[in-house]
């Protein structure tokens, strides 16, 4: 008794988004080659972003539906950080800039867009 499941939606962390267009920030980022997805049946560029990483949704799907993961985050303004996330995108992602994170430390920072899908590869904790 008192005890939460650890399956139930109070206990667990949003874990993915998908979105049209998403803010990316890590410390570090690895492009990856295209693929062809095996779900939307389309090439995704990918991508890791590993140490502190980021993504946030900044346009919506529309129709605000998922293609890929049926508890994925859709609202604007939702995200999801970790230690290391995977991302594909149906458009290429920018180019990466330097910008302030936290205290001291940097970051890399990109707009992906298109369709985006992010999921969190290792959690925090």
């Amino acid at each position: 008794m008192g005890t939460k499941d650890a399956d139930s939606s109070e206990s667990r962390r949003p874990l993915s988004i998908e979105c049209e267009v998403a803010e990316l920030t890590a410390t570090k980022t690895n492009t990856l080659l295209p693929i062809i997805h095996p779900i939307l049946n389309q090439k995704v560029y990918r991508l890791k972003l590993r140490w502190g990483a980021r993504a946030k949704i900044l346009k919506e799907l529309s129709p605000k539906r998922f293609r890929i993961d049926s508890d994925a985050l859709l609202d604007l303004g939702s995200q999801i950080s970790g230690k290391i996330i995977e991302c594909i995108s149906t458009d290429p992602v920018g180019d990466f800039r330097t910008v302030e994170f936290s205290g001291k430390h940097r970051a890399q920072y990109s707009i992906a867009s298109g369709y985006v899908y992010c999921n969190v590869f290792v959690p925090f904790y």
